[in-house]
Order: C-alpha cells, then structure tokens, then sequence
C-alpha cells in the first residue's frame, strides 16, 4: 500500500461506475449505441439466414387436422404460442399474488 498508488476498494470503483463519476458519459453513451447497432445487425443476419434456411413447406398434423405451410410460419407461430402462454402464466401469477 505504500507505493504512492491510490487504493480503491471494489464498492468505490463500483460506485463510480454506476455514478458515471470521473468517466466520459457522452464516449459511454456512443459506446452503448455502437454495441446496440452491432447487436441489432447481428440479430438480423441470424434472423434473415434462419428464413432462407427454412422456406420449404412442411405438413403439420393438428388432432385430425393436417396443414402444409412453410417451416419459418411454423417456427414463428411455435414462437409466439410460448411467448403468449409465458405471459399469460406470468400475468395469472401477478393476479393471484394480488388477492
């Protein structure tokens, strides 16, 4: 300790990282927008590749109902199904806490 260095402990370098005390908060905040542009691109291409990889119609059997449409359609209906149903779980939970 006695190299002339000033020692900061874990909780103050957190807390001037929260605070944004002593940085640049314009360079954090064009960091932050790079990192978001370079995420949503990304996002994009796995999206876009996932698409074209999945154009062919399958057959899909539902009890006695048999539909062909293309794969994707399949994939994203799957998607929003368990994406609804969590909310709806959630929703129900928030509801009964609250009584």
């Amino acid at each position: 300790m006695g190299s002339g260095v000033p020692h900061f402990s874990k909780s103050v370098f957190i807390y001037k990282l929260i605070c944004n005390k002593g940085t640049n908060i314009k360079g954090g905040i064009e960091s932050m927008k790079t990192v978001r542009i370079i995420v949503i691109l990304v996002l994009i291409f796995v999206l876009g590749a996932v698409i074209i990889q999945n154009r062919e119609p399958v057959r899909t059997h539902f009890l006695f109902i048999t539909i062909e449409m293309p794969h994707i359609l399949l994939l994203l209906l799957t998607a929003a199904g368990g994406f609804a149903l969590g909310l709806f779980v959630t929703l129900f939970k928030a509801f009964k806490l609250k009584e």
